[in-house]
């Protein structure tokens, strides 16, 4: 108990998942693992998986420094890509948004359309400061209260919370790891 993701041997089923999670976060915070990331099939186990790397590893640290770069300055956004591309049936992972950002790759009209959208909002906001613009999607400033964020994808809305209690979670566990 003490170091985050000592054992990252591949996990495939549920009681492979129940030893990972004892042994990445200890017997004090295994239960509370187990409510977040637990698993009752072998094939619910990598979107497990997925889901407390992908919070440990990215989502804990987005919304920490938008929360932090919030209270400095008011132009900060946050976003979450849910587009599924045409060349997987996954769900988005990290850096899947690169092709969309920089309008590369082979895409599809489906994806190029997402893509477009995409590459507008980042050309303003780095023109402007801000992703909002004439024939651009409505992208709020980020608040921390609210913890908002974009969703790039088919519906680009706005969501709030994303991942909040799991991300909660892990926030509570690193600050007993270093308390």
């Amino acid at each position: 108990e003490g170091a985050f993701f000592q054992k990252t041997v591949p996990v495939k089923t549920v009681d492979g998942l129940r030893t990972f999670l004892a042994e990445n976060f200890g017997s004090q915070a295994f239960d509370e693992a187990w409510k977040f990331y637990g698993a009752s099939t072998d094939a619910a186990v990598p979107q497990a998986i997925a889901d407390v790397f992908g919070d440990a590893m990215f989502n804990y640290g987005v919304r920490a420094t938008a929360r932090e770069l919030a209270l400095r300055q008011p132009k900060t956004f946050r976003y979450v890509l849910t587009h599924v591309g045409a060349y997987t049936e996954d769900p988005p992972t990290h850096a899947d948004d690169i092709a969309y950002v920089f309008g590369t790759g082979e895409l599809g009209a489906r994806d190029r359309a997402v893509s477009d959208a995409i590459v507008s909002a980042f050309v303003n906001f780095i023109a402007t400061g801000d992703p909002n613009g004439p024939g651009t999607l409505h992208w709020p400033a980020y608040d921390p209260q609210r913890d908002n964020y974009v969703t790039l994808g088919g519906d680009f809305a706005e969501g709030t919370r994303w991942r909040n209690d799991s991300v909660a979670f892990i926030d509570r566990y690193y600050r007993r790891l270093h308390a």
